[in-house]
């Protein structure tokens, strides 16, 4: 029975192993996301994925973790606080991180009073500039730039940051000569803002064309060049009235250079698996792409590579290697196990030989025995060695063919003293010799 419970014992174990490491690798990965606390929208597309991916059993999950700037959102994935960080290009410190996907791009859209053909950037000098930040981070040096590209000297003076509940009241009371938008062009909201400063202003207004778009963004660094298409902004007439050229800073997703690459491409997969769900919650914010490690000026993350090139592994490839170092962990301790239980089986045969020796040396002794006190006398000692056999019995350590090894040897022990106390029993004759009483005839 011990043999049996041993490798019982073994075998649940090799289970309990197996389980624990299938239960491990079927776990959600949480992965922390940096945010700053003045960026809604990536706050509400962070949440509205993770809400997806919990409903769909995803292996990904995301939890959000908002940070005052983006210099706090830098210093977190430089010292791996988190895993992920939204960052626009313009509004981020130095970062060893490296781009996982482009969220969105938010183009720089100007809005002013006059023609649409006729005015253009330089119609903005000397101006009064409302500038609406659609929940996506501060305008950080995107303004300056054009500010100081076309020569506009004290234009960023007379700029003032307002929020989209403030343009109404920014309309009535003509505080401002010109608007200029940052956010999605895809956005409702700044359709809605674009519609709204149109019938503030009967007179007409002009969405700007930047000619000089192109080279604009490669004077600032990471701008890109975005075109405003014809009637985007929808309304009667729609608007715009023809396509606009500007520029926009893309706001990426960034993840920590050592973050494992197949995270980042199991990441990528989900978010693209629940975009139809993004696009619901968050119209205008799903249009979300993988970047191209040739045109990117940031560095893309390996993950994002391997998924662009179709090399993203599946299940049993990402654990290969943990499962068979597993199995060959597994089967190392059954194999301990096993020579265990083998090691305990021998030693408690050994036992039972030496009890099985004990009881032939008292039989065998029995044949020099003079006296019944020594019968008595060794009739206790094998009394001991039945209590101890009873006693193991009780603990379930001797298998059936031990048991049977011992009855044997105890029917021989009962005959051997059933024979000396009829030897000692016998009467004595003159020359000291002991002989049996005749049996009787026919008996």
């Amino acid at each position: 029975m011990t043999d049996v419970r041993m490798v019982l014992a073994a075998l649940l174990f090799c289970i309990a192993a197996i389980s624990g490491v299938i239960y491990i690798a079927i776990q959600p990965t949480q992965l922390r996301v940096g945010v700053t606390a003045d960026d809604a929208i990536s706050r509400h597309v962070m949440q509205i994925a993770d809400q997806a991916f919990r409903e769909r059993k995803k292996e990904i999950r995301l939890k959000t973790v908002v940070l005052r700037n983006a210099a706090e959102v830098a210093a977190a994935l430089n010292a791996g606080s988190v895993d992920l960080g939204v960052a626009r290009s313009d509004n981020i410190a130095a970062t060893a991180a490296e781009a996982v996907l482009v969220l969105r791009r938010e183009a720089l859209v100007i809005v002013a009073r006059g023609v649409d053909d006729a005015t253009d950037v330089s119609a903005l000098a000397g101006k009064r500039i409302g500038v609406l930040a659609f929940g996506g981070p501060e305008p950080g040096n995107r303004l300056n730039a054009l500010f100081d590209y076309y020569g506009l000297v004290g234009a960023s003076q007379k700029s003032a940051v307002i929020q989209p509940a403030e343009l109404a009241d920014a309309l009535a009371s003509r505080r401002f000569d010109a608007f200029a938008l940052l956010g999605s062009v895809a956005a409702p909201a700044m359709a809605a803002s674009v519609r709204r400063i149109a019938e503030g202003n009967p007179g007409g207004i002009a969405i700007i064309d930047m000619a000089e778009a192109e080279a604009l963004a490669q004077r600032v660094g990471d701008l890109e060049t975005v075109s405003i298409p014809a009637g985007i902004f929808r309304g009667s007439p729609p608007l715009p009235a023809k396509k606009k050229d500007t520029v926009a800073a893309p706001v990426r997703l960034m993840a920590r250079a050592d973050l494992d690459e197949g995270k980042v491409s199991r990441l990528l997969q989900q978010f693209l698996s629940v975009r139809s769900a993004i696009r619901r919650a968050a119209p205008g914010y799903d249009h979300y792409e993988v970047p191209d490690p040739e045109d990117s000026p940031v560095l893309v993350h390996q993950g994002a590579r391997a998924f662009r090139d179709g090399e993203s592994t599946g299940l049993l490839e990402r654990y290969s290697d943990a499962l068979y170092l597993g199995l060959f962990v597994i089967g190392g301790v059954a194999s301990f196990a096993t020579a265990v239980a083998a090691r305990f089986a021998l030693g408690r045969r050994r036992r039972l030989m030496r009890v099985l020796g004990e009881l032939r040396a008292i039989g065998a002794s029995l044949t020099g025995v003079a006296s019944l006190a020594q019968l008595d006398e060794a009739e206790v000692r094998v009394e001991h060695l039945l209590s101890s056999v009873f006693e193991r019995a009780a603990n379930c350590e001797l298998s059936a063919d031990d048991l049977a090894a011992i009855n044997l040897a105890f029917d021989w022990w009962r005959t051997q003293i059933t024979d000396a106390r009829t030897r000692l029993a016998a009467p004595v004759d003159r020359a000291g010799k002991r002989f049996l009483p005749a049996q009787a005839p026919g008996s």
